[in-house]
């Protein structure tokens, strides 16, 4: 069976108060891109969460596929949802929502440098 790659990013500008999300879901040889943007008062960890939520819940409406491999830029979201770091209080139904979602698959998460994400964080920053 195939593997999902998922790359994802989120951004969060607090002069505009408007926050980006970026997506890249490849398979095999297809590869998809989407853009978000939410006029809300937020920050960036939660826009983080938020492109990994939405990514999550694309790949379930629109794949057969359950083995996924997740990419972010974001240490300290990947850390809290490999269970190394604490969450805060105010990101808790962010992060049980995406171990919700990340249940129903095989997966694994790991870190990158933003450099190395250029098409989902660049989507992220179509605000």
């Amino acid at each position: 069976m195939s593997k999902i790659f998922l790359e994802v990013d989120g951004s969060y500008y607090y002069k505009r108060t408007r926050l980006g999300v970026g997506i890249v879901i490849r398979e095999g040889e297809t590869i998809k891109k989407f853009a978000g943007v939410w006029d809300t008062d937020s920050t960036s960890i939660k826009a983080e969460y938020l492109s990994l939520i939405n990514g999550l819940a694309l790949i379930l409406g629109t794949h057969a596929c359950r083995k996924l491999h997740v990419t972010m830029d974001c240490q300290p979201v990947v850390r809290q949802l490999q269970g190394h770091y604490n969450v805060a209080d105010h990101l808790k139904p962010y992060y049980s929502r995406a171990i919700q979602l990340l249940s129903l698959f095989e997966y694994e998460i790991e870190h990158k440098k933003r450099q190395y994400l250029k098409e989902s964080d660049k989507l992220s920053k179509k605000l």
